[in-house]
This record gives C-alpha cells, sequence and structure tokens, in this order.
C-alpha cells in the first residue's frame, strides 16, 4: 500500500509538474497580446531593430527602418507595406514563422529540454517540426532571445529589448491612391 502511495504520488508530480517547466516562458507569450515587442534582428552578419506587435487578431512585424517594410499577419493573410515602392503585397499563408509569438500558436510547442547557465535557462522546443530555442533571462524573468531553425538552417534569430504597450504601425503609413496593389492570393 505504502508503496502503491509513492508511485501515484510521484506519477502526479510528474505530469503536473512537467506542464509547469516552462511557465515562464510560456507567461511571457501569454501578456504580450496588446504590446509591442522592441527585437534586434541578427540576419547573417547583420543586425537591425524591429518591433512585433501583437493585439487580438494580428501580428505586425516593422522593419521599416531596416528595409522600408511592415508587414501585417492575419489569419492566412499577409499584407506587406513597402514603403520605398509604395506597393502592397497581398499573399496567403497557412503558417508564418512569427506565430510562435502569439500563445494560442505557441501552445503546440512541444518542450524538449531546458539548460541552465548562470542567470540564463535555455528552453528548446520542437515547432511544427522545427527547432525552437528561447533563452530565458532568470533575473530579469524576460525572454532574452528567440531563434528558430527549419532544416538546420537559422530562419529567425533575434535578441528581445523591451516589451511596450501596442504601437500599430499602419496608423503612421499614409497610403493613397498612389499606392500600387499586388494581389498574389
Amino acid at each position: 500500500m505504502k508503496n502503491s502511495l509513492i508511485v501515484v504520488f510521484l506519477s502526479s508530480c510528474f505530469l503536473y509538474g512537467s506542464g509547469n517547466e516552462d511557465i515562464e516562458i510560456k507567461d511571457f507569450f501569454k501578456n504580450l497580446y496588446n504590446k509591442t515587442v522592441i527585437l534586434e534582428i541578427n540576419q547573417q552578419s547583420v543586425s537591425y531593430n524591429a518591433k512585433l506587435s501583437i493585439n487580438s487578431n494580428q501580428i505586425s512585424f516593422d522593419t521599416a527602418m531596416f528595409d522600408g517594410t511592415v508587414s501585417v499577419f492575419k489569419d492566412s493573410l499577409i499584407s506587406s507595406y513597402d514603403l520605398n515602392e509604395k506597393i502592397i503585397i497581398l499573399e496567403n499563408a497557412e503558417k508564418n514563422f512569427l506565430e510562435f509569438f502569439d500563445f494560442e500558436n505557441f501552445e503546440n510547442a512541444k518542450l524538449i529540454t531546458i539548460n541552465t547557465i548562470n542567470n540564463y535557462s535555455s528552453y528548446h522546443y520542437n515547432y511544427l517540426n522545427n527547432k525552437l530555442l528561447i533563452k530565458f533571462d532568470d533575473t530579469k524573468k524576460q525572454v532574452y532571445s528567440i531563434s528558430l531553425t527549419q532544416f538546420d538552417k537559422i530562419v529567425f534569430d533575434c535578441f528581445v529589448g523591451s516589451v511596450e504597450s501596442f504601437q500599430d504601425p499602419l496608423t503612421n503609413l499614409k497610403v493613397d491612391d498612389t499606392w500600387q496593389v499586388i494581389d498574389w492570393r
């Protein structure tokens, strides 16, 4: 009887404890609704700043200071605003690599391992057959960096700066009749 109670106790600890291993990461993503995240994107040997704004129905990725582009992901529609050329490109996409910022989609990430070195914890996930590495600053209680790998190639690598109140990058765009729309849907 005593052994069966120990087995039940250990099983419940394993079942309930394992779901809480990455609770700080999940809380971070859950609290991004109606917020803007300031990112430093690393792409090959170039780094640039970007803003990722999330509200209840869309994700906006503002890289205007780097390449003059603002992309809006809403459901399966991607609207890319090229500020330099005054072009709006409309595309369909079932998935995009920024979806893990949306907490509901992040729930699809399967935690593989956690490593802790100094004040940083590295969380390794399998995310839709991709590798997602999230480093968490245990002192600041905030995600420090994110890296997404597809087929052994890093497709998204960034440092997380600050989390601010929601900033819609579309409010500052002056879209008028001179803009051309290219519909690739």
